[in-house]
This record gives structure tokens, C-alpha cells and sequence, in this order.
């Protein structure tokens, strides 16, 4: 039976500007602690470096990871707040039973400017640090 998708992900998915960052948030956050570079981001979901590259930089942007003070081409997972983490977590747990669903949901939407989305998921992600 499929669950009803809350309005905050459903919110959160519609910003999502494509699967591959998706699926680069749940890496990130399914290790915390690691420090990710564009290959190894690559090299786990199957694309290329360049596109792992630029999936880094708008996650950093969107405030979700952070680049390393030291190293820039290493970004860990940090959410801005605790309620972005709570936020993401439940997108993970609904992605992991909805894949179809979110998937969708994201293909039919991702007909909108790159650069749009991107800003669209930050600004998600700033509403969500103000409640």
C-alpha cells in the first residue's frame, strides 16, 4: 500500500532538480562523517566526475554538505539545522519505500532551468530554518 507523501517532502521533492542529487544526499548522509570528492561521488552512483562535481557545489549552496575549510574539493553531509537532517531523513525513509513515486515526481519536474531548482531547494531549505 502506498503512503500519502507528507507536504514538506513532497515540497522538498518538487525542488529537487534531478535523481542523481537525490541519490547524492542519501550517500552523503548515509555517512556522515566521511569527507566525499567528486570521484568518489562518481564512482558510488554511477556518473560522471563532472556532474558529481556540480552536484557537490549545489548541495553546498542549498546548505545540506559543507566543503572542508582545508580541502575544498572535499564536502561532508551537514544540514544547516537539525531540522534539515530531520527533513532529509524522512525523505529517505519515504524515498525507500516510494521509489516510483519520488522518481516520478521528479522526472516530470525537472523540465525547469538547473539553476532554478537549485535555488528552489535552498530557498526550501531557508522556509524550513525560519519555522
Amino acid at each position: 500500500m502506498m503512503e500519502l507523501m507528507p507536504g514538506d517532502i513532497r515540497r522538498f521533492v518538487l525542488a529537487m532538480p534531478s535523481i542523481p542529487h537525490l541519490e547524492a544526499i542519501l550517500l552523503l548522509r548515509g555517512e556522515p562523517g566521511r569527507a566525499w570528492n567528486a570521484n568518489a561521488i562518481a564512482r558510488n552512483l554511477y556518473m560522471s566526475e563532472d556532474t558529481a562535481s556540480r552536484v557537490m557545489k549545489h548541495l553546498c549552496f542549498a546548505g545540506i554538505c559543507m566543503p572542508l575549510p582545508d580541502r575544498p574539493d572535499l564536502v561532508v553531509y551537514q544540514p544547516d539545522s537539525v531540522s534539515i537532517d530531520d527533513l532529509i531523513g524522512r525523505v529517505a525513509s519515504f524515498y525507500s519505500h516510494n521509489l516510483i513515486e519520488v522518481t516520478n515526481i521528479i522526472h516530470a519536474n525537472s523540465g525547469q532551468e538547473q539553476v532554478q531548482k537549485i535555488r528552489q531547494l535552498a530557498d526550501a531549505f531557508n522556509l524550513q530554518k525560519d519555522e
